[in-house]
């Protein structure tokens, strides 16, 4: 589940967002014709690998930079307001120590300006501190999400996306664009892992929505946690090494 940008269907759903005969044939050569196989490296999918999202009611009014400065960001910290351009109904963007805020009425967005280890962390500490400040807010779902791209053909991946009806599709009258199969498990304690793998023309994007439905702030904080958080991204390398013999490029 993401926020500041229009939320995909699995988003929106869960916080936190392709060789036979005929038509499969042919759609597999529209996808794969100008890939080059090699090792299955995926990286963090630029500008939206990770962002934690909590679905409830939020007073967006609250968060002006003063209140952040003074309640979220570190002493010292430059606090940063971006107003939208263009889309008036999308949420201001709040900036500070590689950490991005963004608030709508019924979600809040937090997502790190850059890739790497400590801006997680650094997401994770924010969004568990807005929890315990405003702790009387009425939470409804949380998703941790974590998205990885490869621009590589996958022996792995490829078989998932061999449809029984690719055969019975017209190629010419229907080209395909992309491709997805979306699962989704059971964690226990209250947990699940949505997972949404997507075929396009250049890439493949492996999204792992890990989702929280709670309305109990602790629970909710617990799933915040930077010790979670990294948990929730070692889960992910994991799952990509055991079912797809992929990596991830440090």
């Amino acid at each position: 589940m993401e926020g500041s940008e229009a939320l995909s269907p699995q988003r929106a759903r869960y916080p936190g967002r392709q060789p036979s005969e005929g038509a499969s044939n042919h759609r597999r050569q529209h996808l794969c014709l100008f890939w080059d196989v090699k090792a299955n490296t995926m990286q963090y999918l630029k500008d939206s690998g990770f962002n934690i999202l909590i679905l409830g009611r939020w007073n967006p009014s609250i968060f002006s930079p003063q209140w952040v400065r003074a309640n979220v960001a570190g002493a010292g910290d430059e606090v940063m307001l971006a107003l939208p351009i263009g889309n008036p109904a999308a949420p201001l963007r709040i900036s500070f120590a590689g950490v991005q805020l963004f608030t709508a009425p019924d979600f809040l967005e937090i997502k790190p300006s850059a890739l790497d280890d400590a801006s997680i962390d650094a997401c994770a500490r924010v969004a568990d501190n807005i929890l315990a400040l405003l702790s009387h807010t009425p939470i409804t779902a949380i998703g941790v999400n974590v998205r990885f791209e490869d621009a590589a053909a996958s022996t792995e991946l490829d078989p998932l996306f061999l449809f029984p009806d690719q055969g019975l599709i017209d190629p010419v009258k229907y080209p395909v664009i992309s491709s997805s199969v979306a699962r989704c498990f059971d964690l226990g304690q209250q947990d699940l892992l949505n997972l949404t793998v997507t075929q396009q023309k250049d890439n493949y994007v492996l999204e792992f929505n890990f989702h929280t439905d709670s309305q109990d702030i602790e629970v909710v904080r617990s799933r915040v946690s930077p010790n979670c958080v990294r948990r929730r991204l070692e889960q992910a390398r994991d799952f990509l090494k055991d079912t797809y013999n992929a990596t991830i490029e440090e």
